[in-house]
């Protein structure tokens, strides 16, 4: 476990042991020259000296299913419990919150595809950089985000593809979805930035979407973070896992090939057979009815619940399996948990858990880490 040094304030919040300090972080300036803040929240542990961890959401306007995740876990935990530093950013792009946009309103940029960001650039910059500058004190960062106002996600962490013992894919299969998805951090996002120029892990997390509080999906998450701050040695207990998840690295995704009414004739993590139908898309205008059927057996993980789509628009994502029979992922492997003095395992209720699937098992045996 690695240990930072104890910092003594972040932004205006002085961390207070066994307390919850809120304060506020000065991210950039206008263009008129005033100052601009977000709110910043430190929880700090009766033993300070360990893990400094920092969890933000909020960098997308659009999304509102990470604030919320982030709320109840800082609701859930008891600071006195911590061993060590839990920094908390519960919205870095208010700007964009208030005006429902993905960018931030003030420059229109994408927020987490600006960093490192710049001391002396534009708005949205001056904020990445005042956050890659906190982040330089966290042994470890969890980003928190959802799919924005047209689709809706499973829950589940997103992890660097390589190399395979990167801490992000230790960190996100610890989170206890089911899915953990494999991917390449996009130029400009923090979880690239961060492990190029600072060797830092930094976990995202999606959850939900469609401007809507998915409860279950909040439950779930809530469940997952705490896992996360368990695996980031900051918090006590055992993580509670599901006896297999699938860490993919790939999805299909079915675009629509008319424009019209959406109608969804699957569910979110419903598992489909080939051929099945999946959607119909109706055209008002000229009477047209086009049916979407399922090229592949799999699992559907995303959806577009707008109900209106455009000729080409996403309308859903497939987790496709190799065969119909054992359902093992075309694109990743069968990860296998044991319980043990830090896992405590459970059976999962989802459709894509297969009973095939324990044939195809790589072992996770997770490393103990001392709390």
């Amino acid at each position: 476990m690695t240990t930072s040094a104890v910092k003594n304030t972040f932004g205006t919040a002085k961390p207070v042991a066994g307390k919850m300090v809120k304060g506020r972080l000065r991210v950039a300036t206008f263009p008129d020259g005033r100052r601009s803040f977000v709110p910043i929240h430190v929880l700090r542990g009766n033993k300070p000296n360990g893990p400094i961890v920092l969890m933000m959401t909020g960098a997308h306007g659009d999304e509102i299913n990470g604030p919320e995740a982030v709320r109840r876990v800082m609701t859930h935990i008891k600071p006195a419990d911590l061993h060590g530093t839990l920094v908390v950013l519960p919205i870095i792009n208010p700007w964009g919150f208030k005006a429902r946009t993905r960018e931030v309103s003030i420059d229109g940029r994408d927020l987490n595809r600006s960093f490192p960001g710049s001391a002396k650039g534009s708005f949205s910059q001056q904020v990445a950089d005042t956050i890659f500058q906190l982040s330089k004190v966290a042994d470890t960062i969890i980003d928190v985000h959802d799919a924005g106002v047209r689709n809706v996600l499973f829950p589940h962490p997103r992890v660097h593809a390589k190399p395979a013992n990167d801490r992000t894919r230790e960190l996100g299969l610890s989170f206890g979805s089911d899915l953990v998805m494999l991917r390449d951090a996009e130029p400009g996002m923090l979880a690239g930035v961060a492990r190029k120029r600072m060797k830092k892990p930094v976990l995202t997390v999606e959850i939900g979407g469609a401007f809507r509080v998915w409860e279950s999906f909040q439950r779930r998450s809530q469940h997952g973070l705490l896992n996360v701050l368990r695996e980031a040695g900051i918090l006590g207990g055992k993580l509670v896992l599901p006896k297999t998840q699938l860490l993919v690295h790939k999805t299909d995704g079915t675009v629509s090939t008319a424009t019209g009414i959406q109608s969804n004739l699957v569910e979110l993590g419903q598992a489909v057979k080939k051929d099945q139908l999946l959607f119909r898309v109706y055209n008002p205008s000229t009477g047209d009815v086009t049916q979407h059927r399922s090229d592949r057996c799999g699992v559907v993980i995303s959806t577009n619940v707008l109900g209106h789509i455009a000729k080409g628009e996403p309308a859903l994502t497939i987790l496709p399996y190799e065969s119909c029979k054992t359902a093992a992922p075309a694109h990743g492997e069968i990860i296998c948990n044991v319980d043990s003095d830090r896992v405590s395992t459970f059976e999962s209720k989802l459709s894509w858990v297969h009973p095939e699937h324990s044939k195809f098992c790589k072992i996770q045996v997770p490393t103990k880490r001392s709390i």
